[in-house]
């Protein structure tokens, strides 16, 4: 629909909504620590500075709808498994589909990239019946990879799902994720 004003000057509204999951550039820096800031005040990610998000960017994915960036998630990769972490979307932009359908990219990149198991952290009780959803099972985190393990707090009080993956015939051991 056009709307114009007695002057010439319109307006074009649009229902239709440009979608976009990407790989984070260092330009996304600043958008994803505004994404993951309220999760980690309400301890459900943990912390990450701005530093920290850039020396791993590579490893983000950012949402876009329209070209603002409303939600992120990250691939950790430890071998054949590899976690997706620090998942948050705008509250507005929740209920949606978006954070599945991240999930859902991110599990098939990780079955390209040739990882045999793509597994979830997180204290957030919204989790409970999200995951199991996708496909993921609930495991013991002491199943989880020696170094996540070494490099997590398992005196936080969250549970984990893994989901087991097949890989491509192109994907390989070695990848690209940090």
């Amino acid at each position: 629909r056009e709307m114009f004003t007695t002057a010439g000057a319109g307006l074009l509204f649009n229902a239709a909504q440009r979608v976009l999951m990407r790989r984070a550039a260092l330009r996304d820096v600043t958008d994803i620590a505004f994404l993951i800031r309220p999760e980690i005040e309400a301890e459900r990610i943990r912390p990450l500075s701005e530093a920290d998000i850039e020396a791993r960017i590579g490893s983000f994915w950012v949402y876009e709808v329209d070209g603002l960036t409303v939600g992120t998630a990250r691939l950790k990769d430890f071998g054949d498994w590899v976690e997706l972490g620090t998942v948050a979307t705008l509250p507005r932009y929740r209920g949606k589909g978006r954070a599945r359908g991240m999930a859902l990219r991110l599990a098939q990149e990780a079955t390209a990239l040739g990882k045999h198991w793509l597994f979830v952290v997180g204290t957030d009780p919204r989790m409970q019946a999200f995951y199991p959803a996708l496909g993921f099972v609930p495991i013991a985190r002491e199943h989880l990879p020696e170094a996540w393990k070494a490099s997590y707090d398992l005196s936080r009080p969250s549970k984990a799902w893994v989901k087991g993956l097949q890989p491509t015939a192109s994907g390989s051991a070695g990848s690209t994720l940090r």
